[in-house]
């Protein structure tokens, strides 16, 4: 078993949450509260008779867990009030629903018909060690929200199930994280005292270390569920994109404070995908020295020119505008730049690009390659529009009509002479 040693916690995220009911028509799960219990009572049963066995494998999760049990007393029970969701009536029946045969689906065996294949299950001891388990999937079609087979998560005082999906590596330019899963939460006790709850956590292999945790029920304030409902989280760190070609998981356990308290989590149908990023940011630039602007697609590049420059040199302006990540299917905008005028020049056509080559010493235009991609058609897209200062000698570039119309209003062609349409980029 991996060891995690988890450097940071993320309760309070960016995070919508929609809920919407789905009613399946099988055995009320009230009529099984007994089976939640009596799974409880039989880990604590083998717990006492020191019949749960380590595997040698299998290394310590207690560091990890310890720090979530921090960030759980540290939550804040008013950020669970505060969460946009809502639980609406649906007619939708069982078999609906065909989580395998999403496109890009992340996780194996999500509706648990394979068994115990792609997961891993483990019973957390609390102030004691991690043990391997068979137990938390389960095969019983009178319970399960769809097929035959589901998981129940639970956790008292003294122990807490931990649910491991499959490994995978996060796509590139993914943006944010789409968990869908079907669940059914129960408790009994007070769950009062302290902070109880049940968590999904996102966890980052490579970097052996949490990205994302989020309560996905919390005792103190949620009554049991009589049925399943489908649960929809889109789990967006700001820092998601920077961790393409990661190796993540996902886990599901519970931690309790309230020693009379004990909590259960059907999961069923577990789904994640990834969204993932179609357009990247232009950063602008105005050089109040110079008077000219620059553009770039790199943030290591915008980043270095606000670290290293006054603002007297280069003023950061923001985003111009979006263009796509890949080439496939669009066109490169070429780079030159000035060493003489200090400025930056950007064209599409090959044919310019050519003749300031062949024209121009490197001292009046040297070419940089590259500068990124943009459409190779106006349809659905927006223009950029193109002016030229001859007594600067630099170039402008906006998606304004708002900004292009102000500045031939304003200055003579001495001035900024505009010079049409330079290119399209989606609009955004």
């Amino acid at each position: 078993m991996k060891q995690k040693i988890k450097s940071s916690v993320t309760i309070n995220t960016v995070i919508i949450i929609l809920f919407s009911i789905l009613f399946f028509p099988k055995e009320s799960l009230a009529s099984n509260f007994s089976d939640f219990q009596d799974k409880i009572d039989e880990i604590k049963n083998d717990i006492a008779e020191n019949q749960i066995i380590s595997d040698d494998n299998s290394e310590s999760k207690q560091e990890q867990l310890l720090e979530i049990e921090q960030a759980l007393e540290d939550y804040d029970p008013s950020e669970y009030d505060e969460r946009e969701f809502s639980k609406i009536d649906s007619t939708k029946e069982v078999g609906e629903r065909s989580l395998q045969s999403l496109s890009g689906e992340l996780i194996l065996n999500n509706g648990f018909e394979s068994g115990h294949t792609s997961w891993a299950e483990y019973t957390y001891i609390i102030d004691d060690d991690v043990y391997p388990s068979t137990d938390i999937i389960t095969n019983n079609p009178e319970i399960s929200a769809n097929g035959d087979w589901y998981a129940l998560i639970l956790a008292d005082y003294d122990f807490t199930d931990i649910l491991e999906s499959n490994v995978f590596t996060l796509p590139a330019n993914s943006t944010s994280l789409n968990l869908d899963y079907n669940g059914a939460f129960m408790k009994s006790g007070t769950c009062v005292t302290g902070a109880n709850a049940v968590f999904v956590g996102v966890y980052d292999v490579t970097a052996e270390e949490y990205i994302e945790t989020e309560i996905l029920n919390y005792a103190n304030l949620e009554p049991s569920d009589e049925q399943y409902y489908n649960y929809i989280f889109t789990i967006t760190p700001d820092y998601l994109s920077t961790r393409a070609g990661h190796v993540l998981e996902i886990d599901f356990m519970s931690l309790i404070e309230d020693p009379s308290c004990q909590l259960g989590l059907f999961l069923d149908d577990v789904s994640l995908t990834a969204t993932t990023m179609t357009t990247t940011s232009v950063y602008r630039f105005y050089s109040p020295s110079n008077k000219s602007h620059f553009f770039t697609i790199s943030a290591t590049e915008k980043n270095r020119i606000i670290a290293t420059y006054p603002e007297t040199e280069w003023r950061y302006e923001g985003v111009a505008y979006y263009v796509p990540t890949t080439s496939s299917g669009n066109q490169p905008v070429y780079r030159f730049y000035s060493p003489s005028n200090k400025s930056h020049f950007f064209t599409i056509s090959a044919t310019e690009k050519n003749r300031i080559i062949s024209t121009y010493p490197e001292t009046e235009w040297r070419y940089e390659g590259t500068s990124y991609y943009v459409p190779t058609t106006s349809s659905g897209n927006q223009p950029v529009y193109r002016f030229y200062s001859p007594s600067n000698k630099s170039h402008f570039f906006t998606i304004s009509a708002t900004e292009k119309n102000r500045i031939i209003a304003t200055y003579p062609e001495t001035e900024w002479r505009y010079e049409g349409i330079a290119y399209y980029v989606p609009t955004n």
